[in-house]
């Protein structure tokens, strides 16, 4: 009984769905345009309802060239009177296409009502492809290139990826590839050389080594020299990611008061990081206690400067904190944890500090001073 069921509901779906085959059409179903730079041009579709039945239909770009077709209506709906409706897009081409053909496809889908059997429902969609094709000529000569990044275990590799879309060969191409930072010229490299056949591609090769980029943001030259002409394409590289490196100068304050604190921040980037800000979390016993945020700041690439915020500690007694510092800064952050002492007396006990570091400090300087003497005294008894 079940087995007959089934066929039967097979019967019934194949019958829609070879009643739906013909109930949609299209004219033309496909077209083809030459090229030009930023053409915009406007063409129809006629979409046949042969079925005359109540349905609606919905159009969609893919491709090539789907993010240069635009819909003046990306749906439409039919009455069972309406035999056809003619709707418009437009290709807007862009300043360049490859040569050869640039093909799109539209979808005209239709989505039917299903029909009702006892307690099963049937539904079927038409869909229907109309193919537009751009053609571009393959010039008599045309050069092309790229340049793109590797990785390496030893480095950073450099290539130039050349499109030779002309009608005759390239004899010998070669680059020259400079890396500058700002303006600077740091380093300048060769490629290997090459030939390439018309409609064709190669590959231009170099490397740097890890250790003699340090990192930062820069920008990839490569002049391509090619049958007496020259070439040339930029792209940036990224060694690295931004990073501020955080120097607390005060490692003991006031309890009970608001407190002045500074952090040393160096930008180890080669390039200036902007709306930068920093916090400080005080944590005792494994809950927080305290906390402080600075403005925001600027620090020019390659350089430090001194960050000055205000920790309220009015309400926090003498003792060792755990204090974690964090610049937060373009979707990064940078972390720094220390232990932060408290002290009622901290003014005397930082004086105290100081004093010491002075003595130490002429002591080394007295000590040196004696063992230069010693040197000296040594050195004229041998004469």
């Amino acid at each position: 009984m079940r087995k007959s069921a089934m066929i039967i509901t097979s019967v019934i779906l194949l019958v829609l769905l070879t009643a739906t085959v013909s109930a949609l059409g299209i004219r033309p179903a496909k077209a083809q345009i030459d090229f030009e730079p930023l053409l915009e041009k406007r063409m129809s579709l006629i979409i046949v309802n042969t079925e005359k039945q109540a349905m609606a239909v919905s159009l969609e770009a893919q491709g090539a060239l789907k993010d240069y077709i635009f819909f003046e209506k990306n749906s439409l709906t039919f009455t069972p009177d309406e035999q056809f409706k003619e709707t418009y897009y437009t290709i807007k081409m862009p300043s360049e296409l490859p040569p050869g053909d640039n093909t799109g496809e539209i979808y005209i889908t239709q989505s039917l009502q299903g029909e009702q059997y006892g307690e099963n429902v049937l539904s079927a969609n038409l869909r229907l492809l109309y193919k537009l094709t751009v053609t571009t000529p393959a010039p008599k000569e045309g050069v092309f290139a790229q340049i793109r990044f590797e990785e390496t275990s030893t480095g950073i590799g450099i290539v130039t990826q050349v499109d030779n879309y002309g009608l005759t060969g390239i004899n010998e191409a070669k680059s020259t590839i400079s890396i500058f930072d700002g303006e600077a010229k740091l380093k300048e490299l060769e490629t290997n050389k090459a030939s390439i056949g018309a409609q064709s591609q190669g590959e231009l090769r170099t490397a740097i080594g890890k250790e003699e980029l340090a990192i930062g943001e820069y920008r990839v030259l490569s002049s391509v020299n090619y049958d007496n002409q020259i070439l040339e394409v930029v792209k940036r590289l990224l060694v690295g990611v931004p990073k501020l490196k955080l120097k607390p100068k005060e490692l003991l304050l006031s309890s009970n008061d608001i407190n002045e604190f500074e952090t040393e921040v160096t930008n180890e980037w080669n390039k200036q990081i902007e709306n930068a800000f920093l916090t400080l979390v005080l944590r005792a016993d494994g809950k927080e206690v305290g906390s402080m945020k600075s403005p925001t700041f600027t620090v020019p690439g390659s350089n430090k400067q001194i960050i000055k915020a205000f920790l309220d500690a009015t309400n926090l007694g003498p003792g060792t904190y755990e204090a974690i510092l964090t610049a937060h800064y373009s979707d990064t952050s940078s972390q720094e944890t220390f232990k932060l002492k408290l002290s009622e007396d901290a003014k005397k006990e930082s004086q105290s500090l100081k004093l010491v570091y002075i003595l130490l400090g002429t002591l080394m300087f007295v000590i040196l001073v004696m063992f230069i003497i010693l040197i000296v005294l040594l050195l004229r008894k041998r004469e």
